[in-house]
């Protein structure tokens, strides 16, 4: 089992679901597909799929489960983004002076 998810992490998104189409197996309906393409990107999109192989649970589970839900509520990026200038003065101080490696 470990040697065949090995295999399946080596191919590309097309060729997993060309695999997935071969056994007749539906990976997911349109719409969580869609709800999927909004919540993660390609390389965590690659990462689902050979974890939905390997263990049978849904891609949405598996999202939830390892954490890979891309936040996309603007309100909570900026109040990140202010959390983590506030924490690092230091180096925002250096920016605003013109140091662009800070």
């Amino acid at each position: 089992m470990t040697q065949t998810l090995t295999s399946l992490a080596r191919l590309t998104l097309r060729q997993l679901r060309q695999v997935a189409s071969d056994l007749g197996v539906t990976l997911y309906s349109r719409k969580s597909k869609e709800e999927l393409l909004e919540a993660i990107n390609s390389k965590q999109g690659k990462e689902v799929f050979v974890e939905m192989f390997g263990t049978g649970k849904p891609a949405a589970v598996i999202v939830e489960e390892k954490g890979l839900k891309q936040e996309s509520d603007s309100g909570a990026i900026e109040a990140f983004v202010d959390q983590a200038i506030a924490a690092n003065p230091g180096p925002v101080s250096d920016f605003k002076a013109g140091k662009t490696s800070a």
